[in-house]
């Protein structure tokens, strides 16, 4: 047997150590770094039975794609992955469809093996699109594997869903297996998996592109039927027997942090694109061509994990430079009927709810009428969040912690009753359109879980400025959430009041948790809550140096990954988000204080380097600390003396303390 050569590689191993940057010709993303891995790695369990993988890996992978871990092999990079694949499910002799062009090794290990190759053109002047009637052309009676990349490598471009399930049938139809090279799939918007259809299909990934992380040698395999995935780990157990249990235990860990992954690579590579583009519209005579990105019908939301951001789109861009978070669709059942023989396994059962809607509440067919109030603080964002991945749920790219201040608060009373239409009015006057719209979203929600399409009534007052950065949204969401839930009775929990809240406003979340809380940003409406570390009876003091400073919340958001900062943010919070929750468990008031102050300067590094350069700070700002409005922790019994100093410096200034969860009231306000 003679093993062809890999040129590509070939060319990297004569070449790389004179780079002055090897990684421009790598395809991955930037390695991430060793020391924002919030894990003892000197403490990791070396001897966890590995011989098909590490177990919490072949778990996370399974959660992921929907199916049980036993359709799932955990395989040496992705390399060996194809090596397996190609290995396992076709022979000497045998035909394979290959596309072209392709990643190298795709044509290189079956010819190295002895199979006849056919290559399937991806046309470039088509837009590189996968062309169904050629591949069917090719694929005839008798073809034992069809392999195929999504998102297309060089390109980059998609496959769209509707292709991806006729290449399937094409296979099907050949008695061929369907194998799909998805290294790059979640760098795309909305591209599939070849998992998550029905048929003779199997899946591959790994742990270096996206993640930055292939110096763990974690790659995988996904088989929609138990038989073909034994054949894959047959193989794989004759190459490398077993993986590596420290890189596994990292993989592990990363694959559950999987949105933060995908938001810290798609702002790398958005920064790419823009640098890949001033430098070849420099040089003169280069032309560059970007894939062209079609679009695809709008799917519905799945509520598998990965589908942390839902675009109407299914559109494509190079690895090297995408913007956008793969979605996921919904979670299927493991074929019954293995194509190559042997027995099949069943995905866990997961029926998906319509979007939007909580986790099962008793259905009213109607709602009497009934009104009730709820009281909710503002919050202080100790580490904050900044940027949605997905705007309509309100879920942001990474975990946040915040405190609730008292008694600074909002108080809402809401009534559903007969009457003329929705009324929506804050601080005795009618909401504007964009607060209306938000407010009627949270009710909307409620009213569908309790069958009701009662008219409602909603007033609301703050005693407190709002829009100067105290947190008014956080606390009136908290408070309609609470009120409308105790209106309309359906009793949820304090996890899921949390999720309702957040619809309205992220920080929300934070509200009703009270005290000192963490919000889980999760990857849909489901994983996406607050609960809290500490109650108010932390005595901390918190003084407020006011400066006013409008500015829209929901414009900063959309800016976050202009940035060129962001994906250093995003590095750094792991350690900070761990910290803060061990000074919050200690209850130690400097260091609260120390972080909070650094995860604020950092933010404002975001800011104002983001495509509209918003500078916060004021003059009065800087009198104090970092701003516009000031938070001033310390411990209560020096809050007084802390606020006369601010005082003196000619700053308006509020006394606060550790505020507790949202709830009801009697005391309504009509």
């Amino acid at each position: 047997m003679q093993f062809e050569a890999f040129d590509h590689l070939e060319w990297v191993g004569m070449h790389a150590d004179r780079a002055k940057n090897a990684a421009i010709a790598t395809s991955n993303v930037v390695d991430f770094p060793l020391h924002s891995i919030p894990l003892d790695l000197k403490g990791i369990d070396l001897h966890v039975p590995n011989l098909d993988g590490h177990p919490e890996v072949l778990a996370e992978l399974a959660r992921i794609y929907g199916v049980e871990p036993a359709q799932v092999i955990e395989t040496t990079g992705a390399s060996e992955a194809n090596f397996c694949a190609f290995a396992a499910l076709a022979s000497p002799g045998d035909r394979v469809v290959v596309e072209d062009p392709t990643y190298e090794s795709l044509q290189l290990i079956p010819r190295s093996l002895g199979m006849q190759v056919v290559k399937v053109e991806r046309d470039p002047r088509m837009g590189f699109a996968l062309d169904l009637e050629t591949l069917k052309q090719a694929t005839t009676r008798g073809t034992r594997l069809v392999a195929l990349t999504n998102l297309h490598n060089p390109s980059g471009v998609a496959i769209p869903r509707a292709t991806l399930k006729g290449a399937l049938e094409v296979a099907a139809d050949a008695g061929a297996v369907l194998y799909v090279d998805e290294v790059f799939r979640d760098f795309g918007d909305a591209v599939p998996s070849v998992a998550d259809l029905e048929g003779p299909g199997v899946a591959a990934g790994s742990m270096s592109k996206l993640y930055g992380l292939g110096w763990t040698r974690i790659g995988w395999t996904v088989s929609h039927d138990l038989a073909t995935a034994d054949r894959i780990r047959r193989a794989r157990r004759l190459i490398s027997a077993a993986g590596s249990t420290l890189g596994g235990a990292v993989a592990a860990w990363a694959l559950r942090e999987q949105a933060r992954f995908i938001a810290r690579a798609k702002a790398i590579v958005g920064e790419n694109r823009v640098a890949l583009t001033e430098w070849a519209e420099s040089l003169p005579g280069v032309q560059l061509t970007m894939p062209a990105r079609p679009a695809a019908p709008s799917r519905s939301r799945s509520l598998r994990p990965p589908a942390f951001l839902r675009s109407p789109a299914s559109s494509s861009a190079a690895p090297a430079t995408s913007g956008s978070a793969a979605a996921a669709t919904p979670p299927r059942r493991a074929r019954r009927s293995a194509p190559c023989g042997g027995r099949s396994a069943r995905a866990p059962r997961n029926p998906a709810r319509p979007q939007g809607v909580l986790p099962p509440t008793p259905v009213r067919s109607a709602v009497p009428a009934r009104k009730a109030t709820a009281v909710a603080h503002p919050i202080q964002g100790l580490i904050k969040y900044h940027g949605l991945v997905d705007a309509q749920e309100r879920i942001p790219y990474h975990d946040s912690i915040s405190v609730c201040t008292a008694p600074t608060r909002t108080t809402t009373t809401v009534e559903f009753a007969p009457r003329r239409g929705d009324s929506v009015r804050i601080n005795g006057k009618a909401a504007d359109a964009r607060t209306r719209e938000r407010v009627l979203k949270v009710v909307d929600r409620a009213r569908a879980l309790a069958g009701s399409r009662m008219p409602f009534r909603m007033a609301s007052t703050n005693n407190f400025p709002s829009n100067i950065g105290l947190g008014a949204s956080a606390s009136g969401f908290a408070a309609l959430a609470t009120a409308v839930d105790a209106a309309l009775g359906l009793g949820l929990t304090r996890r899921d009041l949390s999720r309702l809240a957040r619809v309205g406003a992220g920080s929300a979340a934070r509200s009703v948790a009270g005290g000192f809380a963490y919000w889980v940003a999760g990857t849909d409406d489901a994983s996406s809550y607050a609960y809290p570390l500490a109650d108010e009876s932390f005595r901390m003091g918190i003084v407020g140096a006011i400066v006013p400073a409008f500015k829209v919340t929901d414009d900063m958001h959309a800016d976050v990954l202009s940035s060129p900062f962001f994906h250093s943010r995003m590095a750094y919070l792991h350690r900070a988000l761990a910290e803060m929750e061990a000074a919050v468990e200690a209850r130690d008031i400097p260091k609260v204080g120390e972080l909070a102050e650094r995860d604020t300067l950092v933010l404002h590094g975001i800011t104002m380097t983001g495509r509209a350069e918003r500078i916060l700070w004021r003059p009065d700002t800087l009198k104090v600390d970092t701003g516009a409005t000031v938070y001033v922790n310390c411990a209560a019994r020096n809050a007084p003396r802390v606020e006369r100093r601010v005082q003196a410096l000619g700053v308006e200034t509020l006394a606060m303390r550790v505020g507790g969860a949202s709830r009801t009231t009697e005391r309504h306000l009509f």
